[in-house]
């Protein structure tokens, strides 16, 4: 059996004009007095495998935070059926539930206790939680001396103390500084091998994108797209943009549009090099007024990794406005010190410094290219930067 699956889950939200409203509810047992209602989630449904890590995006609002608690158990669905199999494990705030005034052995011995764990469980694993977070010697410090990340050190590592068959990550999974993140994702990487399935959500989209193969979009508390995240990632900047329609129906808003590779002036094909110096010829014509344009373009990986992006008001040039029907060139210079690996370009034309300000067409994925080593590669990673060594002495 799949340790977690939903079948058509609804979820709403009831609320009441005035004091004479909720109290016609509460003496009727709900069934009147109920003046206001939001619909949170919609027939959600969707299943996980061991080992499985599912992104959740979304734009705020969507019903994310809803969809988490539901599974957790903090909520209940008021349509469909949810089966779970196996223990749960939420970070949602890591300091929630933590008195101040106690130490931090007696908080993480009471908070351990309301997440299920045992006395005698609790007791044996004290001293890696507190290796883990790094907090020896401050066992029976109280926490109102602690730092906001020692708390969440803290915390985190209380959470991830035992091995849970579901973990549901809430933008805290990224704790303290650069070295202790990298335990945080360590730890959580050997829980996915492991079996645990991990949902996880977060606005950090190279993050998602590092643990989620899948991903699942949800927007006004329906499932616009389970797919791949590169897939999901596409749609959701198509939902932040302002529109989320086929390709088709996008290009509605361009007359003319195509994008290609040139080199001294002279076109080229998809496959390229790395660190030679490439340009990008953007040629467009409005089906509308643009008015204070600018114009940009991003690089992603195969896995929807955002790789470099820029855009013409950042490289201080001004496009001012292209009028309907008018035919515009533009060339973006640079050179390509990009890893060998299969990449993507996208375009956005829209007003002021990002698209969400006022967006006239963003684009995902509308040119693919390969960059070659030329022969050995003489690094590793995304970026291809020339380095020199040499012995001093």
């Amino acid at each position: 059996m799949e340790p977690l699956v939903l079948n058509s889950i609804s979820k709403a939200y009831h609320g009441f004009r005035g004091p004479w409203s909720r109290m016609l509810c509460a003496m009727s047992f709900g069934y009147l007095g109920v003046n206001l209602r939001k619909e949170a989630l919609s027939n959600i449904s969707f299943s996980a495998n061991h080992g499985e890590a599912i992104g959740i995006i979304g734009e705020n609002g969507a019903g994310k935070s809803t969809l988490l608690k539901l599974i957790a158990g903090v909520l209940v669905p008021d349509k469909g059926e949810l089966k779970i199999k196996g223990n749960v494990r939420a970070l949602l705030d890591l300091g929630l539930g933590f008195n101040p005034e106690l130490t931090a052995k007696q908080n993480t011995n009471y908070n351990g206790m309301i997440w299920g764990y045992s006395k005698s469980e609790l007791e044996s694993m004290l001293p890696d939680i507190f290796s883990f977070s790094e907090l020896e010697g401050l066992e029976n410090t109280p926490l109102k001396e602690f730092s906001s990340g020692m708390v969440m050190r803290l915390g985190f590592s209380l959470a991830v103390a035992q091995r849970p068959d579901i973990l549901i990550v809430d933008e805290a999974l990224v704790v303290g500084d650069a070295r202790f993140q990298q335990k945080c994702l360590s730890r959580v990487s050997s829980f996915l091998n492991e079996g645990t399935v991990l949902l996880f959500v977060s606005h950090d989209l190279n993050l998602l994108s590092h643990f989620c193969k899948r991903s699942i979009l949800i927007h006004k508390g329906k499932i616009l797209l389970d797919s791949n995240t590169r897939n999901a990632i596409e749609q959701y900047m198509q939902v932040i943009a302002g529109s989320h329609e086929n390709a088709v129906q996008k290009f509605k808003e361009l007359n003319e549009f195509q994008i290609s590779f040139s080199k001294n002036g002279l076109p080229r094909g998809t496959i390229l090099r790395s660190n030679e110096d490439i340009e990008l010829l953007v040629q467009f014509s409005p089906a509308s007024d643009w008015k204070d344009l600018t114009v940009g373009f991003h690089i992603d990986d195969a896995r929807g990794i955002r790789v470099f992006g820029t855009n013409t008001l950042l490289l201080g040039l001004e496009m001012g406005t292209v009028l309907q029907g008018q035919k515009r060139s533009l060339q973006f210079r640079f050179p390509l010190h990009i890893g060998p690996g299969k990449y993507s370009i996208g375009v956005a034309f829209h007003k002021g410094r990002a698209h969400t300000e006022g967006n006239y067409f963003w684009g995902e994925s509308l040119f693919s290219f390969e960059i070659d080593s030329g022969g050995k590669p003489d690094s590793i990673g995304l970026l291809s930067i020339p380095v020199e060594a040499r012995i001093l002495d």
